[in-house]
């Protein structure tokens, strides 16, 4: 049951608030999907790998270790996102780790033995 007074204050609130705010926000969300914004990672061109360079080619050699980084930092993060699924995993399960556990384990020695050979130590 409301109060009178918010009875007739709540139609003057509606028309006077309510309705152009919610009309210019459904306006607003039209526009964004007409024109949406690509949320996705930026790709960037492989190149030659750094032993495909020529010795004085700076360019290239530059190109190839900013590649390096960025690949190294992709793996990286690959690396710790895998080993934070199973450390979860082991905190959720308790003593049950050991069998519930067993294919985040698995994936994260997989990963890390990938991350090894590629970068060594």
């Amino acid at each position: 049951h409301l109060n009178p007074f918010f009875k007739g204050a709540w139609p003057i609130f509606y028309y006077a608030v309510d309705a152009p705010v919610t009309a210019i926000h459904d306006w607003i969300e039209r526009q964004r999907k007409k024109n949406p914004y690509p949320y996705y990672h930026r790709k960037f061109r492989r190149v030659p790998g750094i032993e495909e360079c020529d010795f004085n080619d700076q360019v290239c050699i530059f190109e190839a270790d900013q590649q390096f980084k960025r690949d190294h930092a992709v793996d990286q993060e690959i690396l710790r996102l895998t080993r934070n699924d199973f450390t979860r995993c082991c905190f959720e399960e308790g003593d049950s780790q050991w069998v519930n556990c067993r294919h985040l384990k698995d994936r994260y020695e997989t990963t890390q033995n990938a991350y090894d050979i590629k970068y060594g130590d």
